[in-house]
């Protein structure tokens, strides 16, 4: 008998010990989010983020954003890591024109994955469409490989008003096409590629996407024309309105001789621009960059980016000028940019 108690007492010692160890686990919270909407919504990406408002009751093991085409995300789909409790930096590529995505933010810890509210977006259609100026009259140009360009007359010069798409030199050596896969690093070699490596729909968009080497060979442009030189895009900017003083500094210059040659709409930036107005005719589009910093695309939709044949040094590893304007801006910017990166041509007439 007094066996019988000892085990009985003892059974209900360890389901006194067992229970509340099984209520702390069960009371274990998963952390708790919300989502940002999507932002900057191009053809290919996005830009969204969340942030945790708890974080429950264990330490964090990672946080970011999930998404796929037909709701509720999970772990399982599409992923975006994030390092920081609160990140709206999520920058979503890869995506397919004209296709709507569900998005969560999640935060996983022991305790399990939680998940924000679900957001969608729908990403800009693939038509290949430029808004030029109907008050201004075009010209024409056929490049090499039969790419027929529209041409416009700014001041006393005459420029392409359309990006550069050609895959030879003008004596017909082909250009050798360049991925961030080549190792960029190290990269002195002409060559050029398309936004995201997806010709079939960037090519006819922004066109090419050239080094600087391949500039420099002088050989890039249509016969009769040439990759313009700092001093030339200074020719155009002061037509534009820029001073001389204005024109020979380094970054933002200007006032308004950005939006003088920005392309207006929404066809192809993010979002309207007040800051666009297209005046000169030259269209310019925002298609981006293939930067050697992290070998990867961005930018489309959001900045426009054209080389000059300038070099700043002449060490193959440093930097060649470059203009670029923005979605929201009305300024032209001068800067340098690696000679290995990769960014979009116009040509002007010799």
């Amino acid at each position: 008998m007094k066996k019988l108690i000892k085990s009985i007492g003892l059974g209900f010692f360890i389901l006194a010990v067992a229970f509340p160890s099984c209520q702390k686990e069960e009371m274990k919270e998963m952390p708790s989010l919300i989502t940002y909407q999507a932002s900057g919504i191009t053809r290919s990406s996005a830009w969204t983020g969340g942030t945790i408002i708890k974080e429950g009751s264990d330490t964090l093991l990672g946080q970011g954003v999930c998404w796929n085409t037909y709701g509720a995300p999970t772990l399982e789909d599409s992923v975006y890591p994030a390092y920081d409790i609160s990140f709206c930096g999520c920058r979503l590529v890869h995506l397919t024109p004209q296709t709507t995505y569900y998005v969560r933010a999640y935060a996983t810890s022991s305790a399990g994955t939680g998940y924000g509210n679900e957001i969608s977006f729908t990403t800009k259609p693939a038509t290949v469409s430029h808004l030029f100026n109907p008050d201004v009259t075009y010209d024409s140009v056929t490049d090499i490989d039969g790419n027929v360009y529209k041409t416009v007359e700014i001041g006393t010069q005459v420029w392409m008003a359309e990006n550069l798409k050609t895959t030879r030199f003008n004596d017909g050596t082909e250009i050798q096409l360049i991925t961030p896969d080549d190792n960029l690093l190290y990269y002195v070699t002409p060559g050029y590629c398309w936004y995201e490596n997806n010709e079939a729909l960037f090519k006819d968009i922004y066109g090419g996407y050239y080094n600087w080497f391949a500039v420099n060979t002088g050989k890039l442009c249509p016969s009769g024309w040439h990759t313009p030189t700092d001093e030339e895009w200074k020719v155009m900017e002061m037509y534009l309105g820029l001073n001389q003083a204005d024109a020979d500094a380094m970054g933002y210059r200007g006032t308004t001789a950005g939006s003088s040659i920005k392309e207006s709409g929404t066809i192809n930036w993010v979002e309207e621009s007040v800051f666009a107005s297209n005046e000169s005719g030259f269209t310019g589009l925002p298609g981006g960059s293939l930067l050697l910093f992290d070998e990867t695309f961005g930018g489309e939709g959001i900045i426009g980016m054209w080389w000059t044949d300038t070099e700043l040094y002449p060490d193959p590893f440093n930097w060649g000028y470059c203009r670029w304007i923005f979605w929201d801006a009305s300024f032209i910017a001068r800067n340098e940019l690696l000679k290995r990166d990769a960014i979009n041509v116009r040509c002007i007439k010799d």
